[in-house]
């Protein structure tokens, strides 16, 4: 968890697990009735921001550096082909060097997911990501 985030949930007087376990079921803070709206502008997830935006943030770091800039593109579940050929046509009249999409839920197995239950034994039902994408926790699978 971002400790800024831990520190002002704290101030605010949120549960903590309460909270995490909404934030789980959506992959984002914004539609949880206990935080308070200054919170929510401060604390977005990539599931917050919009995939134009994404692509415009990575656009302007494209364009002071000579490789391309490695950025994912999220996109929701719900995403069309069109959708995602607008974002690459998109990504080319804004002349990033290359993009990379990815359509939440597209695969059996990723690496963040949310909305269903987890194995409560490893971490209490909240998000968990393998060791392998993780940095290498030692358990296997790491608690967020």
């Amino acid at each position: 968890m971002n400790p800024l985030f831990e520190a002002a949930a704290k101030q605010a007087g949120i549960n903590k697990k309460h909270v995490l376990a909404q934030i789980h079921k959506t992959g984002s803070l914004q539609t949880v009735k206990q935080v308070p709206e200054g919170i929510k502008r401060v604390f977005v997830t990539a599931f917050d921001v919009k995939p134009e935006d994404q692509l415009r943030i990575q656009a302007a770091f494209q364009k002071h550096t000579d490789n391309a800039v490695s950025k994912t593109i999220n996109l929701p579940n719900d995403a069309t082909v069109e959708d995602v050929r607008d974002i690459y046509l998109m990504a080319h009249s804004l002349k990033c060097k290359g993009i990379t999409v990815y359509r939440y839920g597209s695969k059996p197995e990723q690496v963040l997911f949310f909305g269903h239950e987890v194995d409560p034994g490893i971490s209490g039902g909240f998000v968990t990501a393998d060791a392998e994408y993780s940095g290498g926790c030692v358990a296997g699978s790491c608690i967020f």
